[in-house]
């Protein structure tokens, strides 16, 4: 593990980089070609497309995706996106709960800390809680950050799967990454709150 303390002021926050566009209208919406499926439409022998569902919301009625990914010099910083696909408010106050998964979604035996202090100093990284309410189509974002530094002849971790939760003892789900968290040799993965996320 480095024992230097890179300041990256630079980097985008990970919770502005969060903010792609994931909206309500994600969690399944009808065509308009559905709306004129009713008898004078069939009259007319108009061929109706059947309406394309959007992905499924989970019963939680939230859905959590990657959203961006930064690297410079080693160092990595991933944005996660929290999104209200359901049809009432979520409260959100806290951190993500994580666990990085191998290629056979094993648990991988890492140290998980809150905030970015220990790996690099990261503006708006290190900001505590804030309770949020979020309603339907609304989102908050929060940021993992990590140096993927091997030393030693230790084998390098990589894991393609993150189990998380928005919460402790809320409900787990499995993400499928977008390219592993590449840890190196460190051991060591940074998480934020979450926070407001700009739409």
């Amino acid at each position: 593990m480095t024992s230097s303390r890179t300041r990256a002021r630079h980097l985008a926050p990970p919770l502005a980089l969060a903010a792609l566009g994931m909206l309500a209208a994600s969690c399944g919406t009808e065509s308009a070609a559905a709306e004129s499926s009713g008898p004078a439409a069939q009259g007319k022998g108009v061929a109706v497309p059947a309406p394309v569902p959007g992905p499924a919301c989970p019963e939680s009625g939230v859905r959590i995706t990657e959203t961006a990914r930064e690297a410079a010099m080693g160092l990595r910083v991933l944005s996660l996106s929290l999104t209200n696909c359901g049809t009432a408010p979520v409260e959100v106050n806290g951190y993500p709960v994580l666990t990085l998964l191998d290629e056979e979604r094993q648990p991988l035996d890492i140290e998980i800390v809150h905030g970015s202090e220990p790996i690099a100093m990261i503006e708006g990284f290190d900001d505590g809680p804030v309770p949020l309410t979020l309603q339907p189509g609304e989102q908050a974002s929060a940021g993992l950050v990590w140096r993927n530094t091997v030393t030693g002849w230790e084998p390098p971790v990589n894991a393609p799967f993150l189990d998380i939760a928005v919460a402790e003892g809320e409900p787990t789900r499995t993400v499928a990454l977008d390219g592993a968290i590449d840890l190196g040799t460190t051991g060591m993965l940074g998480v934020s709150a979450w926070g407001p996320s700009a739409q």
